[in-house]
């Protein structure tokens, strides 16, 4: 902002001990208060023109938001499942590889009655 509103001041004589006719008056004009609303004016226009930016931006980021949430969502939804699918294919690779360990003790077993 740099500049501010200058204030009015009216020393009266008992502050200054000068006579009511010297009294120090530093009103501003009518000219420079006008000046000084269209400054501010401008500067409302400024700020509220970088606050409309802001919002808008906030609005698109909310949105990029929601859809990377939703995204996630299903990313983990579809995570999840595929860890179900790993854990019920090793139960069957355990399976299948103790009924194959079963298979060959009873196949070693087998051969070692044939034999004697």
């Amino acid at each position: 902002m740099g500049k501010g509103i200058p204030r009015r001041l009216s020393l009266g004589s008992m502050a200054t001990g000068a006579s009511p006719s010297q009294k120090t008056d530093l009103s501003p004009t009518s000219q420079q208060l006008s000046q000084l609303n269209i400054q501010l004016e401008e500067q409302v226009a400024s700020l509220s023109a970088q606050l409309k930016r802001y919002q808008d931006q906030a609005e698109h980021f909310e949105l990029v938001k929601s859809d990377w949430l939703m995204e996630k969502e299903a990313l983990e939804d579809v995570l999840l499942k595929l860890r179900e699918q790993i854990r019920e294919q090793e139960e069957q690779i355990k399976k299948q590889e103790e009924q194959i360990k079963n298979q060959e003790t009873e196949l070693a077993s087998g051969i070692q009655k044939v034999c004697r």
